[in-house]
This record gives structure tokens, sequence and C-alpha cells, in this order.
């Protein structure tokens, strides 16, 4: 099932604007931190088939962006907890943390506003890093020998209020 990002139809206006006019410079991972409880599935488990199940990932991004001196720098932050679920328990397998800056070039004599850089870093940004942080997560499972792990993809989806009810306010949806 891929993570969804839904955004309110003005907001992709807005971060259109921003992204029609930059180019990409570079991605830098930043700082990255992964924890897995090894004492809770330590040698013993990991031959058992409890290892085996599935781990759900459960993922939240921040995002911030300015622009200043013809680049636009954006920050994504990524929140990944790892979670084996067996019957009605579920059990922390895995905590990690990441941060990517993302740089983008823009001609001379553009000027945007907070709530275009607020949305683009929302959208542009997070679609851009996301391949970088699954192959970030996917690589740290490895290393700390949990099964093979498949990040799920992103994708961007237009909010829609017939979906929402009466009174509720547009927000992203994680999945």
């Amino acid at each position: 099932m891929p993570f969804i990002i839904r955004v309110a139809q003005p907001d992709l206006v807005l971060a259109g604007k921003v992204a029609r006019v930059v180019e990409l410079l570079q991605i830098k991972l930043m700082q990255g931190s992964f924890r897995f409880w090894e004492e809770k599935f330590g040698e013993r488990n990991r031959q058992s088939k409890y290892l085996q199940r599935p781990i759900e990932l459960s993922v939240e991004t921040s995002e911030k962006a300015t622009a200043a001196g013809n680049v636009v720098r954006t920050s994504v932050d990524f929140r990944c907890l790892g979670i084996r679920v067996t019957g009605s328990r579920k059990s922390k397998v895995f905590d990690s943390t990441c941060k990517f800056v993302v740089e983008y070039s823009y001609p001379d004599g553009i000027e945007f506003k907070p709530g275009e850089l607020r949305a683009f870093a929302h959208t542009n940004a997070v679609l851009n890093t996301w391949p970088y942080w699954r192959e970030y997560i996917q690589s740290m499972a490895a290393r700390a020998s949990l099964p093979p792990l498949i990040a799920p993809l992103l994708q961007v989806r237009p909010d829609s209020p017939r979906l929402r009810p009466a009174g509720a306010r547009s927000k992203s949806k994680r999945v």
C-alpha cells in the first residue's frame, strides 16, 4: 500500500508555482539513526518464525523551505517505526529518523511567498527525497539482519472535500 500525501488543490497550485521554475541542485543526507531492539529480537528470536512475520511501517514527515540567493533550500525529516503485530499485540522492532536537505536553483528576479515554499516542501521535496529515504530504511533494516523490508511508494493526491466530514479541516493522510 502506498504512502499517501493528501494535498488541498490550492496548495498544489502554490507548489506548482515553485516547481515550474526550480532546478534540482543536490540532495544530501544530513543525519540518520536506526535503533533496532536487539534485546527483544536477539539470536534466538532471529531464528524463530516470529521475525518472519511482516513488519508494519508507520511513517511521518515534516518539511521546511527557505529561499535566498537564487536557492530554495528544503529540509525533510523522516521518522519511521517498524512494528511487528502478533494477534492483538504490537511490538516495536525499530525506530529510525533521518534528515535530507534538498537544494534547488531558480532564476534571478523571482520571489516566492511563504505559502508557496511550504506547499512545495510538502509535495515536491518529499517526492524528491522519498527514493533516498526508501533506500536508507531498507539498507538499515538489512544491516540489522531483519527480513527483507520493502518501503512503500509515495503518492501525492489532491484532497477531496467530498471525502471529509462536514466541518473537518484538510490535512495530509499518512498510510
